[in-house]
């Protein structure tokens, strides 16, 4: 999506507006140079992921030990199979593995926030 985009994507500008400005901890969670990545950003209560997938269709799957202890309310957005963007809500524990579908050279955000225990 180009940048230009945003501004006729409210969800994507909305999330993008959303974003902390000083990160507390940034982490390495998964990939390699050839296939992709996930990075995982923390900001108070509140974390942020972002990976990314070359190559054809497919699924972005990951551990969520990097959350520390506790049940995270995720939300997801991502590039659907028509190039809109896909918003997805749920609750993960941590420990899963959190898989999100993609299309080809895709990937997806997601922002975590801790759920009261």
């Amino acid at each position: 999506m180009p940048f230009s985009d945003y501004q006729v994507c409210p969800e994507a500008q909305r999330w993008m507006c959303g974003l902390p400005t000083v990160w507390g901890e940034t982490q390495y969670v998964s990939g390699d140079p050839r296939t992709g990545a996930v990075i995982a950003r923390h900001n108070g209560d509140d974390g942020f992921v972002g990976a990314l997938k070359y190559g054809d269709i497919g699924t972005i799957s990951y551990p969520t030990a990097f959350l520390g202890s506790g049940t995270w309310r995720a939300e997801i957005i991502t590039v659907g199979p028509s190039g809109g963007l896909v918003h997805i809500r749920k609750a993960i524990r941590t420990g899963v593995t959190l898989g999100v579908p993609v299309v080809t050279n895709g990937g997806h955000v997601v922002k975590l926030t801790k759920v009261a225990p």
